[in-house]
């Protein structure tokens, strides 16, 4: 898909992402489906990929997945976010499997990169684990907090696992959100995700 921004800097003219979401190994995907999709995307050549959460539901295959999504080795890196499922699956042994593995878990906060001469910040924010949970300032808040080593001159990218986060994004002026959850349509009922 190619998108066309306002006010894009140069240095990011053809920049490809791959974004990938919502693998949900376990039962109905495997690692061998995640390197067959891999393989796939290393086609397009992308220069970064962005992972934003519910990566697996066996953390016995988290590291492995982890390994097959970093080894398409995009110049610009591979970086994740959180979605509901690290923290339904143990949050705790979710973050050690990231620091332990290749790619850097983003979490309320961001990491700026030199794209040809053009300045990128990538952020990420936290996942607010069910429906129930979100608060009413839980997006601004943690969107702030992504951003706040950001310079008005970056073009942003921020990743959230919920795409609740575009309203609050586009009046802070991110021009572009990448998310997961729905799984191309989904509502809420009773305070849980169906």
């Amino acid at each position: 898909k190619t998108l066309y921004f306002k006010n894009l800097p140069q240095g990011l003219e053809g920049f490809r992402i791959w974004h990938l979401s919502d693998t949900h190994l376990r039962h109905f995907t495997t690692v061998d489906d995640l390197a067959e999709v891999v393989t796939r995307a290393r086609t397009f050549s992308p220069q970064v990929t962005l992972v934003t959460g519910d990566v697996s539901d066996d953390l016995q295959l988290l590291g492995s997945a982890l390994e097959t999504i970093d080894s398409i080795r995009p110049p610009y890196g591979t970086y994740a976010s959180l979605g509901n499922h690290e923290y339904y699956r143990g949050i705790r042994q979710v973050r050690e499997i990231f620091d332990r593995g290749p790619i850097p878990l983003l979490v309320d906060r961001g990491i700026p990169l030199n794209i040809n001469g053009s300045s990128l910040y990538i952020a990420a924010i936290d996942d607010p684990r069910s429906i129930s949970a979100i608060e009413p300032d839980f997006f601004k808040r943690t969107i702030n907090a992504a951003i706040s080593d950001s310079r008005s001159s970056d073009f942003t990218i921020l990743m959230s696992h919920r795409p609740d986060a575009l309203d609050y994004s586009a009046e802070v002026g991110i021009p572009l959100v990448l998310s997961g959850h729905t799984h191309g349509g989904q509502v809420g009922f009773m305070g849980k995700s169906a």
